[in-house]
């Protein structure tokens, strides 16, 4: 049995409270609380125990240890976050969701050994955001993504575009080399998706054979010239085996928010309209 003077896991020197981890726990997975009433009763609990209270809250919610004041501010902009996401979604974000968009996607600040704690949060508590085929995004994390990029050029100004992809005459392909080939190849199309694209992108699954690109702060003419270039660059592959002189080609669609729409639907059927356009003029 563990007591006071055990050292709290990942943080040397700091006692662990098991009491304290118990009654934080049971604040969290009560039916009848609400988040401004876990916020309120975690500051009363706070100022009776310390502010070791929100260092022992993340780590039950994420299993990443931090020291207290740091876990204190990131709990609060988790608050906030979760706050901008249900005003960009115009839905109801649970606490857990709002938490790994705050550590994935837009706190790129931690440094060691925070990094390896997030990579195991990531793959855990991220892997309902996560295409299970390709590793890419899915289509859950782009429509939140997306929700998230307009409500911040609507808060702040500025833009962002999509890149709509569909990888060319893929049922053929399908036809031709057989259904492992073309699950081999919507990998090796993700993975280049991703390296011969820009840092900062979001590249997603959106279904089937295609694949959606969002880039924050970016102009429709720097979007297309992103697009042309991991185009060519899908081109340049060989994917069969059987036949190394096949090559796979991709058509792109782009579309920016907002020069050709003001709504996320709008601006999927821009880019999905653009992109039926290029196949109608030869595809690749």
């Amino acid at each position: 049995m563990t007591d006071s003077s055990d050292p709290l896991p990942g943080v040397e020197g700091v006692p662990w409270r098991p009491e304290l981890t118990e009654t934080i726990y049971a604040l969290l997975y009560r039916d009848d609380v609400g988040l401004d009433l876990l916020v309120t009763e975690l500051e009363e609990l706070a100022r009776a125990e310390g502010d070791m209270v929100y260092s022992e809250l993340l780590y039950l919610l994420s299993h990443i240890r931090f020291q207290d004041e740091e876990a204190e501010r990131h709990w609060r902009e988790v608050i906030k976050h979760r706050q901008a996401m249900e005003t960009a979604l115009d839905s109801e974000v649970d606490l857990s969701v709002a938490l790994v968009s705050y550590f994935v996607q837009v706190n790129r600040q931690l440094q060691n050994p925070k990094l390896i704690e997030l990579k195991v949060f990531e793959e855990t508590q991220a892997s309902a955001y996560r295409d299970e085929l390709t590793g890419l995004h899915n289509f859950r994390f782009f429509q939140e993504y997306m929700g998230w990029e307009v409500h911040r050029c609507e808060r702040h100004g500025g833009s962002f575009s999509i890149a709509m992809c569909d990888i060319d005459n893929f049922k053929d392909y399908n036809d031709r080399f057989g259904h492992d080939q073309g699950n081999t190849t919507l990998q090796v199309v993700a993975r280049t998706l991703v390296e011969a694209g820009r840092e900062e992108d979001v590249v997603s699954r959106y279904g089937g054979e295609e694949f959606v690109i969002i880039m924050p702060e970016t102009s429709k003419d720097d979007a297309a010239g992103v697009a042309d270039r991991v185009r060519e660059a899908t081109s340049d592959l060989e994917l069969s085996a059987d036949d190394p002189t096949h090559r796979v080609t991709v058509s792109f669609g782009v579309a920016n928010y907002p020069l050709d729409a003001g709504t996320t639907d709008d601006l999927i059927r821009c880019a999905d309209r653009a992109m039926y356009i290029a196949k109608a003029r030869g595809k690749n």
